[in-house]
């Protein structure tokens, strides 16, 4: 009996540690993504060369800067990359030489150690400067401490400027890195490898002035098949993993709405019944007297409820957004919400940009994890919720050890994901608001409808 026991309490403390968890890690990658964006985070847009497309597809810099005229962006980057042999004085290696022009560094977090980034001056006076990682300068050198030192790239001597860090966390163990990075100017990539292809650009969007439709039309306009590209808005993409920690609480609270609901009801059933007991051996306005107490303490306590459901609303009420590709012209059309449900499910399952370089395929992968996670958390909430909170009874003996036991497995839960976080290398985002939420809700949920021992507790 006492081992049943023990087993209830380790499945209930599981449950609601993978519910925090997962919810806690939702909101740490959604500022993960953010960070590797650089200081543009979410408000940009990818113009990417799809893989199975041929180089020629790409743009060339004649063609980017017609593009660039026809768009105005505040903020722009274009670059290309090329696998390469490196070499040092004493040794070589490959790498993956990036040819960069524009504010490449705005839209990437890139961690310098020493030296400088490159910058316009270098591509407009076509500097042969060199920005490279902090591995591959050791493997070259033996230490990172190459500013000035040089190198050769494509058989031309280049100059180091800087050094950046490697990325190097437990997210990084799961996405292979071919080969380590270096940076050169476009300008001068161009030059030695005569018109080179450029097959990624860039755009800042901070005022949503940009989106598909409109670059789609300009690739065509520069003699370009939009159908070679992969476009994609990242505004778009941080509404939706922002927005999924928000459907949790959402549901949670509308759960727990729902039960204060119940509870107003019965209070008011109760008030009437009794009063209609009170008038059966009394006249109207003596039996009004005699309950008139009661009456005004019911009447407070449908106060409350109104006030906690009105502020659970407004924690849990947010804007739904919805990816206009991804929703039906007609709702009502059983062929197109299949076709929808299908294209959502193959893109969940199938990655139609296994892109080539690093950076995005960390971020994608990080996107593709937090689909998992909310699957995950989804599932673990509606188990707590009609599963846990609803026989409630069977788990503990009393309130106080339920409060008691709840308590602890909250904080424990909230302490313990915290620190797995932190230790995985991602951003840790402690919310009172959504902790209170949570608790709340839980304290809410756990009474039976009409059966509230806590608040309806002296109600007649």
């Amino acid at each position: 009996m006492k081992k049943n026991i023990n087993r209830r309490y380790w499945t209930i403390f599981i449950v609601i540690f993978i519910f925090i968890f997962t919810l806690s890690l939702n909101k740490s990658i959604y500022l993960k993504v953010k960070e590797l964006n650089g200081i543009v985070g979410y408000q940009k847009i990818l113009v990417e060369l799809k893989n199975d497309r041929n180089l020629e597809n790409g743009l060339s810099l004649k063609k980017t800067e017609e593009l660039k005229k026809l768009l105005s962006p505040e903020l722009m980057t274009y670059y290309t990359f090329d696998k390469s042999l490196i070499c040092s004085e004493n040794t070589n290696s490959k790498a993956l030489v990036y040819g960069v022009k524009g504010e490449y560094n705005q839209f990437y977090n890139i961690r310098l150690k020493k030296g400088s980034f490159l910058n316009e001056d270098d591509n407009n006076n076509k500097n042969y400067s060199a920005v490279i990682e902090d591995k591959l300068a050791k493997k070259l050198f033996k230490s990172d401490d190459v500013i000035g030192l040089q190198i050769f790239i494509y058989d031309k001597k280049f100059t180091i400027i800087g050094v950046v860090d490697s990325y190097d966390s437990i997210i990084g163990d799961f996405i292979e890195k071919d080969l380590p990075l270096i940076y050169i100017p476009l300008s001068v990539m161009n030059k030695v490898k005569l018109n080179c292809s450029i097959t990624n650009i860039e755009f800042e969007n901070t005022d949503s002035s940009l989106n598909k439709a409109i670059i789609i039309d300009k690739l065509a306009v520069i003699d370009r098949n939009p159908n070679d590209f992969y476009i994609e808005d990242y505004s778009e993409v941080g509404k939706l993993i922002k927005q999924r920690s928000d459907i949790l609480l959402f549901i949670m609270g509308l759960f727990c709405i729902y039960k204060l609901i119940i509870v107003m009801i019965n209070i008011i059933k109760k008030s009437i019944d009794s009063l209609r007991s009170e008038m059966e051996r009394y006249y109207f306005f003596s039996a009004i007297k005699r309950c008139s107490f009661k009456l005004l303490g019911n009447l407070f306590k449908i106060g409350i409820i109104l006030v906690l459901v009105i502020l659970l609303w407004k924690l849990i009420s947010f804007d739904l957004y919805i990816v206009p590709e991804k929703f039906p012209n007609d709702p009502t059309s059983v062929k197109q919400v299949s076709e929808i449900l299908r294209d959502n499910v193959k893109e969940f399952l199938v990655d139609n940009n296994s892109s080539s370089l690093y950076e995005h395929r960390i971020i994608n992968f990080l996107q593709k994890t937090i689909s998992m996670i909310f699957i995950i958390s989804l599932a673990c909430e509606l188990c707590i919720i009609f599963n846990f909170f609803r026989y409630i009874n069977i788990y503990f003996e009393n309130e106080i050890e339920m409060l008691n036991k709840l308590g602890i497995y909250f904080t424990v839960s909230t302490v313990l994901s915290m620190i797995i976080i932190y230790i995985s290398g991602l951003p840790v985002d402690v919310s009172i608001k959504k902790i209170t939420l949570l608790w709340t809700s839980s304290i809410i949920l756990i009474y039976k409808s009409g059966k509230s021992e806590m608040i309806e507790e002296n109600t007649i």
